[in-house]
């Protein structure tokens, strides 16, 4: 497994920003999907699925959640748009948004287990 830092050592910026927007009792699981999504991308990188829908960036925010205020293209296309838009993702995959108890669900990289092996 990989090591993920404490706060106080996190030295890359999409670290340091899924930690200001995921708090401290999720930014590590918020680092280990992003690992498995787009950290090893630039921060506007994409991929075309086979379902015709794009996935952007450091959280592969799919083209779905486009029209979510927050989540346009231009927006998830910047590091912390990226970002902000992914905890907005995750808040509301649980079914109610506001809440802080989202779930990770919507990323492949968690649901296919590859997040647990970057989870320290």
């Amino acid at each position: 497994m990989e090591q993920i830092p404490a706060p106080e050592d996190l030295k890359e910026e999409p670290e340091k920003l899924i930690y200001k927007y995921f708090g401290i009792e999720h930014y590590r699981m918020g680092i280990a999907v992003s690992r498995c999504e787009g950290m090893n991308h630039p921060a506007d990188g994409f991929n075309t699925n086979t379902n015709g829908t794009i996935d952007v960036g450091y959280m592969r925010i799919n083209s779905v959640h486009f029209k979510t205020p927050g989540c346009s293209l231009l927006e998830v296309a910047t590091p912390e748009g990226n970002i902000a838009c992914g905890y907005k993702v995750w808040d509301r995959a649980d079914g109610e948004e506001g809440n802080g108890r989202g779930s990770f669900e919507p990323w492949v990289g968690f649901t296919n287990g590859c997040a647990l092996t970057k989870y320290e």
